[in-house]
């Protein structure tokens, strides 16, 4: 309530009506960060309690795992004599020695990267790990695709070419320089201070040039998989690796570099190996990258990644700088117990220990099943109502809906004592704070509502009842389908945001699936509620404070708190280069203009903000 704006009129602008006033009075970034602080707190309890034999030996590991973490005194100590001796193993970093120093090294940028790739499971230029395979869900598949961490600089990629003297630009080259010269003087080695400056701009551009190219990704002007995923052989993948670049030194062989990685589970590749390439054009781009790119930047870079990722592992000194990088990315600072429950990898054990401790019953889990399956039965009538569908593709949706597994809070073998011997896995981590978990009063039946409406979105239409990606429309389904995305890519591509006196737009074709998924989502959940307040009117109370709206109101100004945020305007500028979802002003505005009941239930005048003559949806 304290978030509302009540000055605003709701059918003007309805996400500033619901949370105009966020930013003054919460803390936090947005609702899902405050949610993710309460439940580190929770874990924080649990991890800093003693242990006795009669303990789950899973759950006593993770808290001597935490205790090692929060052992400063012996982290002190260590300094960074751990970090050098990484940086010695893989062949030494450049920035921190003399030219002289490192032409003895001298190790290829190949070598360097695929050792920092080994040790640290992933690598600054691309990923290679098994997913499941997207034609077949019972099997398995090595998959290459662009690198997931991006530059903590953040916003500055949206500049190009890049501008070296940009405030924030200089900050993280400074950053760099300072902790290189730390690093370089604990490992007594000597600086080159005639190329260091240029050779960190280097680090930088070429850094920023990565990112550019991964956003290929969430720049594509189609969502359809096969466009952007290409199965294809190690032997093909190299030759159309070798055909976008011409220098030899910047080859990846990427048998040898696939089998380095998968050989430590055993698994046989050979050059007849299919593997899964996405974004395919990501690949293409990084061949013509590495070729113009001098081996020794890419030797810092790679370096660079590896290190900026193990600081907070080493002395307070380096943990203060990591604070400033995060800084950039405008992160806020958290203390060490905050870290040390964040990167605990025990992660089933401690939501074991959760669920035990926080839900000794399954009152909550039952109450979230009732609620799932009013909206799925919202979801069938939508379907079954929908004048356009055929029936074959009406027949084929139902049971894609039917065949919908549902993970709620946590799984049954958690109440099994010997959790250790599972194997196996949830979708995600059961204690993490989004879509999966996530619980804030009948907001709750929304991001239910919004995660069930992904399957049948502009990407989740491409998969069958089993997962598997196969068409199961006919093609005047497939058309109307197409008309119908369309009307959301034409309403969401005319948001602006303005930074620096410049507008950028929302990119629709990004967000499309997001966008589809909220509307279509809050549609059934409607749905749900109007019949569950039809059948027990005894429950709708008027809230202290808010005796004025009605339910129906209530159940609006419930759905767009649940994205109240408070966002600088860089860094919701930076959302909507590298995010799927838009800004959450534009997300409430688009998806609750779509709706007739919305208008309706706030008496929204025909040709007001909330009640645009253009209104989308997929079913209706």
């Amino acid at each position: 309530m304290a978030g509302m704006k009540n000055e605003v009129k709701p059918c003007d602008n309805f996400y500033k009506y619901a949370c105009g006033n966020w930013e003054k009075t919460n803390p936090s970034l947005n609702q899902f960060i405050h949610l993710e602080k309460e439940k580190m707190y929770l874990l924080k309890a649990i991890l800093e309690s003693n242990w006795n034999e009669n303990d789950n030996s899973a759950v006593i590991k993770a808290k001597k795992l935490y205790r090692a973490c929060m052992d400063t005194n012996t982290i002190e100590k260590q300094g960074l004599s751990r970090l050098i001796y990484l940086i010695n193993l893989i062949g030494g970093w450049p920035l921190t020695m003399s030219d002289n120093e490192w032409q003895i090294k001298n190790k290829s940028w190949q070598i360097i990267d695929q050792t920092i790739h080994k040790i640290m499971g992933d690598s600054a230029l691309f990923s290679i790990r098994a997913v499941i395979d997207n034609s077949n869900t019972s099997a398995h598949i090595i998959a290459l695709s662009s690198p997931r961490p991006k530059p903590p600089a953040g916003f500055v990629s949206i500049i190009d070419p890049i501008d070296m003297d940009l405030e924030p630009v200089v900050n993280y080259r400074n950053l760099i320089a300072n902790i290189t010269k730390i690093i370089a003087n604990k490992q007594g080695t000597f600086i080159d201070l005639n190329t260091f400056d240029n050779d960190i701009k280097d680090i930088v551009k070429f850094e920023v040039e990565l990112d550019q190219i991964a956003m290929i990704e969430t720049k594509s002007t189609t969502s359809d998989v096969n466009q952007t995923l290409e199965k294809i052989t190690i032997k093909q993948l190299q030759k159309e690796y070798d055909l976008s670049e011409n220098k030899t030194i910047q080859q990846i062989n990427w048998l040898y570099r696939i089998q380095n990685i998968m050989g430590v589970s055993k698994i046989k590749v050979e050059k007849s190996t299919v593997v899964a390439v996405f974004p395919k054009q990501y690949f293409t781009k990084l061949a013509k990258l590495l070729s113009k790119t001098p081996p020794k930047v890419i030797i810092n870079l790679v370096n660079w990644w590896m290190v900026k990722q193990l600081l907070r592992h080493t002395n307070k000194e380096m943990s203060d700088l990591v604070s400033q990088l995060e800084e950039f990315e405008g992160i806020e600072d958290k203390p060490r117990w905050f870290f040390c429950t964040s990167i605990n990898e025990m992660q089933h054990a401690l939501a074991y220990e959760y669920v035990k401790k926080y839900f000794p019953n399954i009152t909550s889990k039952n109450i979230v099943k009732d609620i799932m399956q009013q909206i799925i039965t919202e979801m069938k009538n939508n379907i079954v109502n929908s004048t356009w569908l055929d029936n074959n593709s009406r027949q084929s949706a139902l049971k894609k809906l039917y065949n919908m597994k549902q993970f709620i809070g946590y799984p049954d073998w958690y109440n099994d004592n010997n959790i250790i011997f599972f194997i196996s896995r949830w979708i995600a981590d059961p204690t993490q704070v989004n879509a999966f978990y996530y619980y804030l009063g009948n907001a709750l039946s929304n991001i239910i509502g919004h995660e069930i409406s992904h399957g049948f979105d502009d990407v989740g239409r491409q998969y069958d009842e089993d997962g598997n990606l196969r068409n199961w429309w006919s093609t005047d389904t497939i058309n109307e389908y197409n008309d119908r995305a369309e009307c959301f890519v034409h309403k969401f591509g005319q948001y602006v945001v303005k930074y620096h006196n410049i507008s950028y737009r929302t990119d629709p074709i990004k967000t499309l699936s997001e966008n589809i998924a909220d509307s279509t989502g809050v549609r059934a959940v409607f749905e749900a509620f109007k019949k569950h307040s039809a059948e027990f009117p005894s429950k709708n109370m008027r809230l202290p404070g808010l005796e004025h709206l009605n339910t129906r109101q209530l159940f609006f100004l419930s759905y767009a708190h649940t994205f109240c945020e408070a966002i600088p305007a860089e860094k919701m500028l930076n959302m909507m280069i590298s995010n799927v979802h838009c800004p959450s002003t534009f997300r409430i505005a688009g998806t609750l203009s779509n709706m007739e009941d919305f208008a309706e239930t706030f008496k929204c005048k025909p040709g007001t903000v909330m009640n645009p003559t253009l209104k989308c949806g997929i079913w209706y």
